[in-house]
């Protein structure tokens, strides 16, 4: 199944929901035991000589300009709950920690940064953050040399330094080289929009976020690349991955791995214990 238009895509979001089409053509989901037995070759999609196989379609939906005219609708609810907690903070302070939970949509969705076709790990995270001086053309920088565009020397220097030496300095200094990170690494988000702060705990946010119409595909990207064996390193938002993809729970230890510290960036054997050296050993295929 393929596009031809841009119409024939955005149609996907009509009517019948996203989730009800996906199951004409997706890759089954395997059982744990399946996932946890097989070696490079995986149940229902395979992953052969290190490259993943995930439905083109997905891909496709899972584009800044898709993933708009998906989502744009359903911002302004979740935009007036953010004010309404905003205004029922206590205290001053409260009300500016809780301004950080605005999105800006005017930066676009990132819903992954990497290829899905050759990545051997995934860092989930909750959404994008953005620094002060972000603009829509400094927000995302893809460029075909570098998959996952933020260890490229294109973008900003302050986006390159934080994901080069400290997301990524400790792989660096066990001789991964910025280009395998950028080959092997594939960066998905929960909520492709940027936010300076993730409402963590604030249980009617949070159900908003999970109304976007982008949480399906985001949910049936790392579930197609789980099925193959993927490494999945869960950096942010745990509780809410578990919840949209139920296998990553059930392959803690083995396959998925979630830090330590939910602030601190760095991957590193401290941060994601017991992962090191099938990290090292992902990267390095």
């Amino acid at each position: 199944m393929a596009f031809d238009t841009e119409e024939q895509m955005l149609e996907l979001h009509r009517g019948e929901s996203f989730t009800g089409r996906l199951s004409r053509y997706t890759c089954p989901m395997p059982s744990v035991s399946e996932v946890k037995g097989r070696g490079a070759q995986r149940h229902g999609c395979a992953m052969i000589n290190g490259v993943s196989h995930v439905d083109a379609n997905i891909i496709a939906t899972l584009q800044p300009a898709a993933i708009e005219a998906m989502d744009l609708p359903f911002l302004s609810p979740y935009k007036q709950a953010v004010e309404q907690a905003i205004l029922g903070a206590r205290t001053e302070d409260g009300r500016k920690g809780r301004e950080g939970w605005r999105v800006r949509e005017d930066l676009g969705p990132i819903a992954f940064d990497g290829d899905p076709a050759t990545a051997t790990i995934l860092l989930l995270k909750a959404n994008p953050s953005y620094g002060d001086e972000a603009t829509r053309e400094s927000h995302f920088q893809p460029h075909p040399e570098w998959p996952l565009s933020v260890v490229g020397p294109h973008v900003t220097r302050g986006t390159m330094a934080y994901y080069r030496n400290d997301v990524f300095g400790a792989l660096r200094r066990e001789g991964i080289t910025l280009e395998q990170i950028s080959r092997r690494m594939l960066k998905v988000e929960l909520s492709p929009w940027a936010s300076k702060k993730w409402p963590t705990g604030q249980r009617n946010l949070l159900k908003k976020m999970a109304e976007f119409p982008s949480r399906a595909p985001i949910r049936e990207l790392v579930r197609q690349l789980v099925a193959q064996g993927v490494v999945v390193l869960i950096a942010r938002a745990e509780n809410e991955w578990f919840a949209e993809v139920p296998a990553l729970k059930d392959l803690l230890g083995t396959q998925v791995f979630v830090s330590s510290a939910k602030i601190a960036p760095a991957i590193t054997d401290k941060m994601y214990p017991g992962s090191w050296a099938r990290v090292i050993e992902s990267l390095r295929s």
